[in-house]
């Protein structure tokens, strides 16, 4: 089949310019290229037109690799935990023992002086309180008339009457310098035949403390007493001032003893016994220094 003129032209240049696509790719290339193959060109249908193809190649980024540097630990040296010590830090060590040693010294010293003012003032206080001390000393023994018709109020009463109670009250004054601090009390109203007994009657008993509390220097405290059984003799048998020529066969008394402290705890004890005398109506002091005493 004759082809006409103009479309043999148009075919030459078809044909040049895929040649000249061809010669610009390189040789490395070729695989990713689509060519046409021959088939192509000659084409059964010969009218169709091959237009070139385009492929876009993308190169990758390179890949930075980053290599891992050496631990500075282990370029370093290992540090030892201590240094020898020099001139300088010897002397400080010296200074500071020394000044140590100084305040040791002066602490020692201020516990010696303290010590010695403690003993100093203690020794002041002691000699303080035995110059004026407390002292007691009782007065003034009474004994209430029972009441009732047993009792008359005359001038001379009957105040010991078979069947009751003794019972009465006393005066205990400080007439030292300082208080006196009562620490145990005892007072018991004691009646027998004869002389008092060599073991006095409260001998081993504990305090029934009717006295209490502290008595200032120079001031008394009221005491009360009363027998812990009735009387079970007559008035007659103690004798009275209505029956002057009657002997009395019994005797009454009166009888304790007081402990007390001063302001630096030294205790102290007094003891007192007092009898009734009929003949003047009142209470006297024993002579004698087991019931009747005071410590000093």
């Amino acid at each position: 089949m004759k082809l006409s003129k103009p479309l043999s032209v148009l075919i030459l240049i078809a044909s040049v310019l895929l040649l000249s696509a061809g010669n610009n790719v390189s040789g490395s290339d070729k695989k990713h290229q689509n060519q046409p193959t021959a088939h192509e060109r000659s084409g059964n249908n010969k009218s169709q037109i091959a237009t070139p193809s385009f492929t876009i190649v993308v190169q990758p980024a390179p890949v930075q690799i980053i290599q891992p540097s050496a631990p500075i630990e282990q370029n370093k040296p290992k540090q030892k935990w201590y240094k020898r010590p020099t001139v300088t830090d010897w002397g400080i060590l010296g200074v500071t023992l020394l000044y140590a040693l100084i305040s040791l010294g002066l602490l020692n010293a201020t516990r010696t002086q303290a010590a010695l003012a403690k003993e100093s003032a203690d020794t002041a206080n002691k000699a303080l309180n035995l110059q004026f001390r407390p002292k007691l000393t009782v007065r003034n023994f009474v004994v209430h008339p029972p009441l009732g018709e047993e009792a008359p109020t005359d001038p001379f009463p009957m105040i010991f009457v078979r069947g009751h109670y003794v019972s009465g009250q006393f005066y205990a004054a400080n007439i030292g310098g300082t208080a006196a601090k009562i620490t145990e009390s005892h007072c018991v109203v004691h009646w027998r035949q004869g002389p008092l007994p060599m073991r006095r009657p409260y001998e081993g008993a504990n305090g029934n403390n009717p006295l209490a509390g502290n008595i200032e220097a120079g001031g008394r405290a009221t005491v009360i007493f009363q027998s812990d059984k009735v009387l079970d003799i007559s008035h007659t048998e103690l004798g009275h001032m209505r029956f002057p020529d009657r002997s009395p066969s019994w005797n009454l008394y009166i009888m304790g003893w007081i402990e007390y402290a001063d302001a630096g705890g030294f205790e102290r004890r007094m003891a007192f016994c007092r009898r009734y005398d009929p003949r003047i109506n009142r209470f006297v002091v024993v002579d004698d220094p087991d019931y009747e005493h005071s410590e000093i």
